[in-house]
């Protein structure tokens, strides 16, 4: 199931107040805007409502809107007073006092996304105090949020020229330097991250929460999944993002008015429905839906309701006739197709559910989560240029957050046909849009290994230490590149560390053998190499050990084809033996003993499976088996079960968004 906002309230407190930030590095007395946050808030509620999960959102979007409204309004009234107090203090203010305040106001101007005025007070603020590091680095990300590579770049070498020892500052000036092919500029902020890097390993460098500085409305780790805008949405969340919040409030006001989920009021049948959904009494939530379709056969929203009852107990073909039904009434609207994609691919029909989604992107180009789920679906069949393209599409549209998992996606693809450029691509926008992941940067060094861009590479690593500084691989990759480099002691004092994190490394103790061998410790690293060994030997078993269970799948594959149920079952309770704990070998072991009429104990190899948190589709299954066995008491329990999971399902769809 998607997960959606993290934490969404303190996630967004905690990463949103640039002003904040500037606050604590200059001690500025003014008051910082607090409307962003209410804002926010509104934001996140009307993209929750949007989902549609229990057909009764639409007065919740509508209260989302005016909340964002209002909060704006606010917003920008505190910014004009803000201004006015400046204006009048200012012309008097001490030098120190008219410092804090341009510094200040540059913060609000530029959470509130007015980047022209934001860079003009953070200028203001450093012919005062040209000295002050961060008032540079205020004004570099202004000029980045403005696509001015260049001047961002000039500020940042400022910020980190004033504060040399400073690794972040070296991180942020040596990659935008080495981005823009200035290789010998960056070698200097490289010899700090160098320097920096043995300081983590030895324990003498002061750890920072979150070292990097990311200036957004909504930053992306605050939902731990793509989480985009309703098709019909997208032009609205793009106004967003351009922070064009009034025309953005005028488009979304707009879409709202078609939605069939919030434009006019529920009939009361559609309203008891809902209600009943929400609290789990599905048979009458189906009843009421049932009532409404009588009274309006033409209502979208009604079939759709209806097929979510029956998706909920598992009876997929009704849950697809309403859908299908649902999508003919208004086919604009991306819930039903999606639903109907979803019900499918549960149903066990894939070329259905991928014809669905095909078609979803046709009609409705916008709709980013019919690309992403389509890509998925192209990427578990091995299909990456396709899987690539989907999802490359899906991230060019509006997002609230979560994009930066949907990057990591493309990149993995790009690596999986050996195309290590486009997999840097792609993960640079992830360590862009989540610079505090200490995964981001890791996953980026190594693609930058593979296409040969050594210096890039490693200051990634170094940066993943400086987010995550008992990272072993990270610490295993520096070593590795400075034992190519020939530079041993410093190759050793990382490698030692991540032996230390990470003991049953085979790799990192042959990276560090060899290096202590070069350098002349023959028993030292002698001792190193003999682990490596055995490392290694433990290794290749355990590989020969997993050959030999996809063999045994494969054979049992050829068993049940032929007919021959009882060798497929044993070759099955063989993988349950290899593979214990697995919740899918249970399920196929079940499966197996079904067809061989050992129904007793396929139900409790079905049992074992679910205690091992198998798929819904597991319950469906054991039902449908004791109703065969003549047990319809367990069948009624186990439906109940699936009932209840669906309905988990459900709630936790809705809370997510």
């Amino acid at each position: 199931m998607k997960r959606g906002l993290s934490r969404p309230v303190g996630r967004v407190r905690r990463s949103l107040c640039v002003a904040i930030v500037a606050t604590a590095l200059l001690s500025a007395p003014l008051p910082a805007s607090a409307q962003k946050e209410p804002f926010v808030e509104g934001l996140v509620a009307l993209t929750r409502a949007l989902s549609g999960t229990y057909g009764d959102e639409g007065p919740r979007a509508r209260a989302a809107l005016d909340t964002m409204s209002r909060a704006l309004t606010e917003w920008d009234r505190s910014l004009r007073e803000n201004e006015e107090t400046v204006a009048s203090r200012l012309p008097t203010a001490p030098s120190q006092n008219a410092l804090e305040m341009h510094a200040t106001m540059g913060a609000l101007y530029l959470e509130r996304g007015r980047l022209s005025d934001a860079l003009r007070e953070f200028q203001a603020a450093s012919r005062i105090a040209p000295q002050r590091p961060a008032l540079h680095l205020f004004q570099a990300l202004v000029h980045e949020a403005a696509h001015e590579p260049s001047d961002a770049i000039r500020a940042f070498r400022r910020a980190w020229e004033l504060e040399p020892d400073d690794p972040v500052k070296a991180y942020l000036v040596a990659e935008r330097q080495l981005q823009a092919n200035q290789t010998d500029e960056a070698l200097q902020p490289i010899a700090t991250l160098t320097a920096t890097a043995g300081l983590i390993a030895t324990h003498t460098y002061p750890a920072r929460d979150a070292p990097f500085i990311r200036a957004s409305l909504v930053q992306d780790d605050a939902s731990s999944t793509p989480l985009f805008a309703a098709a019909a949405y997208q032009k609205g969340y793009a106004l967003i993002e351009q922070s064009s919040y009034v025309d953005a409030l005028t488009a979304l006001r707009s879409a709202i008015a078609d939605d069939p989920l919030i434009a006019g009021e529920p009939t009361p049948r559609m309203a008891q429905g809902t209600a009943a959904l929400r609290d789990g009494r599905i048979a009458d939530a189906r009843s009421h839906f049932a009532a409404a379709i009588a009274a309006q056969p033409q209502s979208s929203e009604a079939h759709r309701m209806i097929a979510v009852t029956y998706w909920a107990t598992a009876e997929y073909d009704k849950s697809i006739e309403h859908l299908e039904q649902a999508i003919r009434l208004k086919p604009a609207d991306e819930r039903p197709r999606l639903a109907l994609a979803r019900v499918l691919t549960e149903a066990g029909q894939p070329a259905r559910a991928e014809h669905t989604l095909v078609e979803a992107v046709q009609a409705l180009p916008s709709s980013a989560a019919a690309h992403l789920r389509l890509g998925r679906l192209y990427g578990s069949t091995r299909r990456s240029q396709e899987a690539v393209l989907e999802l490359e599409t899906a991230a060019a549209l509006s997002a609230l957050g979560g994009k930066a998992q949907l990057y990591s996606e493309i990149g993995n693809l790009h690596l999986r046909v050996l195309n290590a450029d486009a997999a840097v691509q792609a993960f640079s926008r992830w360590v862009r849009l989540t610079p505090n992941d200490a995964l981001a940067h890791r996953e980026r060094g190594r693609a930058l290994l593979l296409a040969g861009r050594q210096h890039e590479a490693f200051i990634e690593f170094v940066a993943a230490l400086l987010v995550s500084p008992e990272d072993p691989e990270a610490y295993l990759a520096i070593g590795q590149i400075h034992l190519a480099a020939a530079r041993y002691p410093d190759a050793v004092l990382v490698l030692e560390r991540a032996v230390a994190i990470k003991a049953d490394d085979a790799e990192a103790r042959y990276a560090l053998g060899t290096v202590l061998i070069r350098m002349g410790q023959q028993e030292a690293g002698s001792k190193q190499l003999e682990e490596f060994h055995r490392l290694q030997a433990l290794a290749v078993e355990d590989e020969r050990r997993r050959i030999d269970v996809g063999v045994l799948k494969l054979e049992a594959g050829v068993r049940t084809r032929e007919g021959a149920h009882d060798r497929a079952a044993a070759l099955w309770r063989a993988i349950v033996l290899a593979q214990p704990g697995v919740a899918s070998n249970h399920v196929d072991l079940a499966a197996a003993l079904a067809r061989g009429g050992q129904l007793d104990a396929a139900a409790d190899q079905y049992e074992k499976a679910i205690a091992l948190d198998a798929a819904p589709e597991t319950y469906r299954q054991l039902a449908a088996l004791y109703e065969k066995m003549g047990r319809p008491d367990a069948s009624a329990r186990t439906r109940a079960t699936l009932q209840q999971l669906q309905q988990e399902l459900l709630r936790e769809d809705n809370t997510a968004r």
